[in-house]
């Protein structure tokens, strides 16, 4: 087997989405989000502009987390439509 890249489990997903309770803070949320395989070449997170939204939020241009900064009162459902959004608008279909 090659050691390239591992087959993608989501291989359509422009920006993949977790949030898991954070340990410390029952009312809280710790989102991560990755740039997919089908994510266009020139889109970063950082143009998608997660902070405007969850101001804890910082990371890489691939990859990015609220962890460190304490996470977010948003609920996963509310997170993934801000993401969303943002992404179609990135894309030019919102």
């Amino acid at each position: 087997m090659p050691s390239s890249t591992p087959p993608a489990l989501l291989p359509e997903a422009a920006v993949i989405l977790l949030a898991a309770p954070h340990p410390d803070h029952a009312h809280r949320w710790i989102a991560k989000l990755r740039l997919g395989r089908a994510a266009p070449a020139a889109l970063t997170l950082h143009a998608l502009g997660v902070e405007a939204f969850d101001p804890n939020y910082g990371g890489r241009w691939n990859a990015g987390a609220n962890r460190r900064a304490g996470g977010t009162t948003l609920s996963p459902d509310a997170y993934a439509k801000q993401v969303a959004a943002r992404l179609e608008a990135a894309l030019g279909r919102g």
